[in-house]
């Protein structure tokens, strides 16, 4: 994994590296982590070598963090973000690229404690593929892109963003398969991408694309207490 830090200041940015290679080291990850003192540098290197993570400092001359971070979100959507600044002002014009964590630089020790873990996961929850098996073909699917199962008779039904592949299977196995991914179960026939939920109701799931899914009422509290659980973890405030 390459991860890159952009900061105009360089007693700041050496303070970030060295605490960053701390803590991926005791992950026992081997990360290349690389410093730029500006975004046009910086950009000029991931044209040609592409970074996966990169902590970004906002206040920064002839180029911006924000606007470094739209020009980045076109070349590479899918780039960690993790904003760095001394003046938490900008957090709400931050939301817009998505980043996924916005750190102090003032709390850079104690924030980066809990930002690097959570970041393995996300990039863990990102690669994670599965397998699904039909008649005619066989398919290999990220976790991130399913939005939800369901269960069918003999049949589980997935729902991507822009397809539904059905197969033989039981949820069950999915739910024990994908919990620890951010999934839910919220009624005995369906098994929820949290990441895609935006609302949780009395009795239903409305999800982001607008679909309405029955939420079982038994289940209702521990369905309420997982997505609670699981946004926090992945809140970048």
């Amino acid at each position: 994994m390459r991860v890159a830090v952009v900061d105009d200041m360089p007693i700041v940015r050496e303070a970030l590296e060295n605490k960053l290679k701390e803590l991926f080291a005791e992950e026992t990850l081997a990360v290349e982590i690389k410093g730029f003192q500006d975004g046009l540098s910086f950009l000029q290197s991931q044209k040609e070598n592409p970074f996966q993570v990169v902590f970004l400092d906002i206040f920064m001359p002839n180029l911006d963090g924000l606007t470094l971070a739209g020009k980045l979100r076109e070349m590479q959507e899918n780039i960690i973000i993790v904003f760095c600044t001394s003046d938490d002002s900008c957090v709400f014009d931050s939301i817009k690229f998505n980043p996924f964590r916005y750190i102090r630089k003032d709390y850079l020790d104690q924030e980066l404690q809990e930002v690097v873990p959570a970041l393995l996961n996300e990039i863990n929850y990102r690669q994670n593929r599965i397998v699904i098996k039909t008649n005619q073909n066989v398919f290999s699917v990220y976790v991130k892109d399913i939005i939800y199962f369901e269960s069918k008779g003999h049949y589980l039904y997935v729902y991507l963003n822009n397809k539904v592949i059905s197969y033989k299977g039981k949820l069950n196995t999915k739910e024990e398969e994908l919990s620890h991914l951010g999934f839910i179960r919220v009624h005995m026939s369906y098994l929820v991408n949290a990441f895609y939920i935006f609302r949780v109701g009395v009795s239903d799931i409305i999800m982001e694309n607008g679909v309405k899914i029955p939420m079982s009422r038994h289940r209702s509290s521990e369905v309420k207490e997982k997505f609670q659980e699981i946004i926090r973890r992945s809140s970048f405030l």
